[in-house]
């Protein structure tokens, strides 16, 4: 038998019974209403902050303009030459220099060193930028003149 008090009178009476001895109001304790305790307030509140942050972060991040530094969609292709350029230096030995890598590249292809180096950078960017890095079987894939 728990004690809770009238909800007409205030008095504090029993749960079971069926009318208020200081008022008379039947049922006295039958309607009594049950609050939410604060964790579940708080709990509420902070999903809806959750969610309201959410979305301004999901608008902020499509108002952004584009990166000029980033490859559109049409620049973000890479010929066979350019992989195989980047992939010679690349696999070259950690033994050989920069330089030397460069050098040798560069005759091979008979271009010049600024011009590998260009190449280099632009390739692995374009893998960075697209989640392309895997083996070169999978990257060449990439490349917008190859085929099976």
């Amino acid at each position: 038998m728990a004690l809770q008090p009238c909800r007409e009178c205030g008095e504090t009476i029993s749960t079971e019974t069926a009318t208020c001895p200081h008022c008379g109001v039947q049922r006295p304790a039958a309607l009594t209403q049950r609050r939410s305790g604060p964790n579940a307030t708080a709990i509420a509140l902070f999903f809806a902050a959750f969610s309201v942050a959410g979305l301004f972060w999901v608008i902020a991040d499509t108002s952004t303009p584009p990166d000029p530094n980033v490859p559109s969609q049409e620049e973000a292709s890479f010929t066979m030459r350019e992989y195989q350029i980047y992939r010679s230096v690349v696999d070259s030995p950690m033994s050989v220099g920069d330089d030397a890598t460069m050098r040798s590249t560069a005759e091979d292809y008979e271009i010049t060193t600024a011009e590998v180096r260009a190449t280099v950078d632009r390739v692995q960017a374009i893998l960075f930028e697209n989640g392309w890095f895997g083996r070169p079987n999978s990257e060449i894939r990439h490349a917008s003149d190859w085929k099976p």
